[in-house]
C-alpha cells in the first residue's frame, strides 16, 4: 500500500469521536494544548492490513473528493451571496422579471 493510500485512513481514524476524544485527553499546556511527539508515539492503534487499508482507500477516496467539491462549492456560494446580497438590499442591483414559479 502506498504511503497516500494510508491517508483516507488515517484521516478517518484520527476524527472518528472515540479516538479524537482519546488524543484530547493526552494534550497538555494552558494557553495553547499540545500533544508531544513521544505521546503520539506511545499511543496504541489497530493497524489493519495492507489489503484491507486498499478496500478502504478506494471506497472512500471518491467520498473524501466529493467532500472536498462541497466544501469548495459552499465557499464559492457564500462569496456569491456576500457579493450580491448587499447590492441587492441597497436597490444597486434589480432583479426584474423574476417569479416565485420560475424557481421551481
Amino acid at each position: 500500500v502506498l504511503p497516500s493510500e494510508r491517508l483516507p485512513f488515517t484521516f478517518n481514524y484520527l476524527f472518528f469521536q472515540s479516538y479524537r476524544k482519546e488524543f484530547e485527553n493526552y494534550a497538555v499546556g494552558s494557553a495553547q494544548q499540545n500533544i508531544s511527539q513521544e505521546l503520539i508515539k506511545s499511543i496504541k492503534i489497530a493497524v489493519p492490513t495492507n489489503g484491507l487499508i486498499g478496500t478502504f482507500h478506494n471506497l472512500n477516496v471518491p467520498l473524501l473528493n466529493s467532500i472536498e467539491i462541497n466544501c469548495r462549492e459552499n465557499q464559492e456560494l457564500a462569496n456569491l451571496r456576500d457579493t450580491l446580497l448587499p447590492k441587492l438590499i441597497s436597490g444597486e442591483l434589480e432583479v426584474n422579471g423574476l417569479h416565485h414559479d420560475s424557481l421551481d
